[in-house]
Formats: structure tokens, sequence, C-alpha cells
């Protein structure tokens, strides 16, 4: 059987793909970032904005209607939270900063008074998100890191993380808008990978002094560790 190597544009992942699909649209099977299949092994190519449409409409569709099957009632009703752990945040905290990450850098920076700031251009550096917005991938992995920032005697510190996943496609669109639309695409409680961690880190370095950050121990060991699960950290523990 003909086959094309093709790799995600969005994750890198590499995938095999049937000879007979070249030209089609399909979805990574890990970040579900839809792609048109090559006709030779290479990068999958980006949908026009038309199909990226018409599939939205086709996800939305699909969404409103297991919405309206889950609205009868049932005889056993499952009480799981959708998102395990802490609430979903409803407003950006003032005291705290907010980052955006993918698998490989921070995208966009929130604090209060400036807003989201977009991270633009192969130096990184920070732009309002309302007006650099169309600049950030429509789909990926993304987390949201809620940082939550205590004052000590020296200044402030962090004293802990959140850690959000945040909806693979046009989530980031939201930047655009009110500051606080970016969390009504928190999808759940999430863990960081190593690729994230060390991005959180270049973050930290380019953002924040080291004592704000290094001097606060549980946080520290988290981001230099091996635990890619926890999803909250504060200065007593890693939950």
């Amino acid at each position: 059987m003909d086959v094309i190597k093709v790799r995600c544009p969005s994750c890198k992942v590499t995938m095999k793909a049937k000879a007979e699909y070249a030209g089609r649209v399909l979805k990574c099977p890990g970040c579900k970032t839809p792609f048109i299949v090559p006709k030779t092994d290479g990068d999958g190519l980006e949908p026009p904005m038309h199909v990226l449409m018409k599939l939205m409409d086709k996800e939305a569709a699909k969404k409103a209607a297991e919405e309206e099957e889950a609205s009868i009632p049932h005889v056993e009703i499952d009480e799981t939270p959708a998102i395990q752990g802490p609430p979903r945040p409803r407003t950006l905290e003032r005291q705290n900063r907010y980052m955006i990450l993918d698998s490989q850098r921070m995208l966009a920076y929130w604090q209060a008074g400036k807003g989201w700031q977009a991270a633009v251009g192969s130096g990184g550096s920070l732009a309002p998100a309302k007006r650099s917005a169309d600049q950030l991938p429509k789909s990926g992995d993304f987390r949201l890191i809620e940082i939550r920032m205590e004052e000590t005697e020296s200044g402030p510190r962090v004293a802990g993380l959140a850690i959000y996943q945040l909806a693979r496609q046009y989530a980031l669109a939201k930047l655009a808008g009110e500051e606080n639309a970016i969390l009504a695409t928190i999808t759940s409680m999430s863990g960081l990978l190593k690729p994230q961690k060390d991005a959180l880190i270049q973050a930290f370095k380019t953002h924040f002094l080291r004592s704000a950050w290094a001097d606060s121990k549980h946080v520290y060991e988290y981001l230099l560790g091996d635990d890619y699960h926890s999803s909250e950290v504060s200065s007593e523990h890693v939950a």
C-alpha cells in the first residue's frame, strides 16, 4: 500500500496517510488540527479559510447536538465536574500574571493594566493582542498558566501555578476581544510537558526577576522535575 509521510503543521508529529488521501483534509490524531495531505512526503498544508469555517460549523453542530442530548434527564446523573480540581476562573485576578504556552514557547502574556500582549516575530517581542491576535496560531496544544503572586518583604514572588488546557482550535482569537474572554475556552485542568516547562522557565527569565520565581521552592522544583501531571503548584505542595 502506497503511503505518504506527512507532518502535522501544529504539533509536528509525523504520521502516515494512504496515498489516495492526497489533497484531502484530515485531522491530526494527536492535536486534532485539520490539514491537507500533500501529494508527496512533507508538511501538512493549512486548509483555506472557507474549509476551516465549514469544519468549525460542523463541530459547532456536533457540540449543539451533544448539549441537547445531555440536557435530557436520565435516571442516573454523573455529577463529576467537567474540570477536576479548582473551578474554572471567571475573571483574571489583578494581582496575578497569566501566560499562554504552546508546546514550544510563550504565545501571550497578561498583566493588570497592560492587558493581553501577544509574542510576535522571531524574537518574541510583545505587542497588544487586540492588534496582533491574527499572528497567533489558529490551532494547537495550548496551556493557560495562572501565575499566583504574593507580596513579600523582598518584593513580588510567585506563590503558585494553576494550569489549564484551552480549546485546541480558535482559542487565541479570543485575545482580540474582552480580556476575560479566553477563560471561556478552558476545557480542563492540565499538567505541563517538559518542553512547556522549558518555555515557562524561559518566559520567567524574560519577564520576572529571578528572585520572584527561583526562590519559590516548590514551583522551582516542579519546573525542573519529572512531574508532568500535576495541574496545581503552591508554596506548600504540588497537586
